[in-house]
């Protein structure tokens, strides 16, 4: 029994580790842009993130490590 719980921790850290370790997927990741936004503070961007047709992220250079594109456009 201990050994079967050993090997279940075991399996349950290597899992969460995986799973800590991979990023977002995304379609397109545009970097290098000059992206202006419709908030109440018409903020503007460098980078917009794009998956099935839609934005999901957008903001500054720290985007770019945050998600797996499979597609990058320097604008």
């Amino acid at each position: 029994m201990q050994q079967f719980t050993l090997r279940w921790l075991c399996f349950f850290w290597a899992s969460s580790l995986w799973l800590a370790c991979s990023k977002p997927k995304a379609d397109l990741l545009v970097y290098n842009a000059h992206i202006f936004t419709v908030n109440e503070a018409f903020d503007t961007a460098q980078v917009v993130v794009i998956k099935d047709g839609r934005f999901i992220a957008v903001g500054g250079d720290s985007l770019r490590a945050q998600f797996d594109a499979k597609q990058t456009l320097d604008a």
